[in-house]
């Protein structure tokens, strides 16, 4: 039997708070649910992408605003007045959030203080313990530890196997569910029981701490004769540090670029706008902006001459290269005739807008798809490549190898090492061999370096067999590190990189030099 009876509900002050966030979040919603927030002009650069919730709330339909936020309220009310165990006021407010937001598309979502403040601070900055993941199996494994990190200090190295965090089995947990436990606010306290290779277990403590890295990475391959940037993302400041580095190599008339975008997931539509204008000639188009409201419509249209004289251009992609990353890629495809290497894009053509909260964090709501100049080429949401790359994995067993982080344990464990002899039981040249087809010739000891190797690998489980050929490219890698240091071993690991390579074999050809001839002449001739 159903008891209905009417109740007045008392004592509930303490969750106007999170009530007020609520209401916020829905004034902000209900006139953007399929578009978005601040109105950017056509043929122009887009400002930041912002906007107050105020001047939203005035737009929406008073009657239909205030009949949703007395419904959610007097549910809320009702749930905690009424349901059968106690449930946090956060708990009930973050469900109602996530779903208000599943409801609409993937990349709408809430965002904590922590997190909006994260998207406008310069660089690609969070708040964790430095290690970068690999899932796939019962427990995720550490691939990469950052330089510096807390994670670094507390010893934790490519290898090693979380099983817990605070407590907590990581077992089954998904990728974002992972990272999520290990971040958090700056100084707090982070328990974690970890696994070696070895199946040694111990508990280490650490504390989160800010974590840092450059945007991109400039550098000059080929004898100096061509530009390489990696731009891991179109975060605050990308474009001007891109603009650096294009200024720096302006009197070097280099013989071409290649721009990585390999896991590069977006960013900022206004910086992959300004680092597209940097290259393309006055009146160029970049992107095209399509929303539901008039004023997320429009063309955004290049207004400067290029900082750097072109020249030809290569872009090496993959299926995590998405959004803004696309918008840069089909710009550059489309206007200057950049040749796209690797594999097809994400296929994110969605736009967000950021839309700050009275109650703290912010709104990130989809309000703009977009089109490229370089769309009318290929088929479908995602960016094709002209030249297509296969992914360079190694052979089985040595991906097991892989992929568990072994094989960098096994660098990081002899960059580590005190005795000389078994870091470096080889020559080293005076001097980093000019030219990476004589880097085999000029280092020896490969086959004491792959024993080691080996008779590592079979004290963590591992049998192996055969020569992949990215084994050997591994050894000199680290020969190169150990011989010249990190940025030399970085520089080796780009000019063995196959997909760098081609870049560079394919800006040699004919075909991309004339064209880069072709593009030159406009610019030339304007007034």
């Amino acid at each position: 039997m159903v008891c209905v009876r009417t109740i007045r509900l008392r004592g509930l002050h303490r969750t106007w708070r999170q009530l007020a966030l609520l209401v916020a979040l829905l004034c902000a919603l209900l006139p953007l649910t399929a578009a978005g927030a601040s109105g950017l002009p056509s043929n122009r650069t887009p400002a930041r992408e912002e906007r107050s919730p105020h001047s939203i709330t005035a737009e929406a339909s008073a009657d239909s605003l205030e009949t949703a936020v007395s419904i959610l309220r007097e549910t809320l009310l009702g749930v905690l007045a009424l349901y059968v165990e106690d449930v946090p006021v956060d708990d009930l407010l973050q469900a109602a959030l996530e779903g208000i937001c599943e409801r609409l598309d993937p990349h709408t979502k809430v965002l904590s203080a922590d997190e909006f403040a994260s998207l406008r601070a310069p660089g690609t900055r969070t708040v964790g313990i430095g290690v970068a993941l690999t899932f796939g199996s019962a427990h995720p494994f550490v691939r990469e530890v950052l330089e510096g990190s807390p994670a670094e200090r507390a010893g934790l190295l490519p290898g090693d196997r979380l099983l817990r965090v605070d407590g907590r089995p990581l077992t089954g947990l998904e990728r974002d569910d992972a990272t999520a436990l290990l971040t958090g606010m700056p100084d707090s306290a982070l328990d974690l029981l970890i696994e070696t290779p070895e199946g040694e277990r111990r508990s280490v403590r650490l504390n989160r701490a800010p974590l840092l890295r450059d945007l991109m990475t400039g550098m000059l391959l080929a004898g100096d004769r061509v530009g390489y940037i990696w731009i891991r993302r179109f975060g605050c400041g990308a474009s001007s540090r891109l603009e650096t580095i294009l200024r720096d190599w302006a009197p070097l008339r280099l013989e071409g670029l290649v721009i990585d975008l390999r896991g590069n997931p977006g960013g900022f539509l206004d910086e992959a706008v300004w680092a597209a204008d940097l290259f393309l000639p006055p009146g160029a188009e970049i992107v095209r902006s399509e929303g539901r409201l008039p004023e997320e419509t429009g063309t955004f249209i290049s207004q400067r001459q290029p900082v750097i004289a072109p020249s030809p251009c290569v872009i090496l992609v993959d299926s995590l290269t998405a959004s803004s990353a696309e918008i840069f890629s089909g710009a550059l495809k489309g206007a200057l005739g950049a040749l796209l290497l690797g594999q097809p894009t994400y296929g994110k053509r969605s736009v967000q807008r950021i839309v700050p909260l009275e109650a703290g964090g912010a709104l990130k709501v989809t309000a703009a798809f977009f089109r490229t100049p370089a769309d009318q080429d290929s088929a479908g949401p995602r960016l094709r490549p002209d030249h297509v790359m296969a992914p360079p994995k190694l052979p089985p067993p040595w991906n097991w190898v892989e992929e568990r982080g072994l094989l960098a344990r096994f660098a990081r464990e002899r960059s580590l090492a005190t005795d000389d002899a078994e870091r470096m039981p080889f020559w080293a040249a005076a001097t980093p061999p000019s030219g990476q087809d004589r880097w085999l010739d000029a280092a020896p000891g490969f086959e004491v370096w792959r024993a080691r190797l080996e008779a590592r690998l079979r004290g963590w489980g591992a049998i192996v067999s055969g020569e992949p050929w990215q084994l050997r490219r591994l050894w000199l890698i680290d020969w190169v590190t150990e011989c010249w240091g990190g940025p030399a071993g970085e520089r080796a690991a780009l000019e063995l990189d196959p997909w760098v390579r081609e870049a560079v074999g394919l800006l040699k050809q004919p075909r991309v030099a004339s064209a880069a001839a072709i593009r030159e002449r406009p610019s030339s001739s304007s007034h």
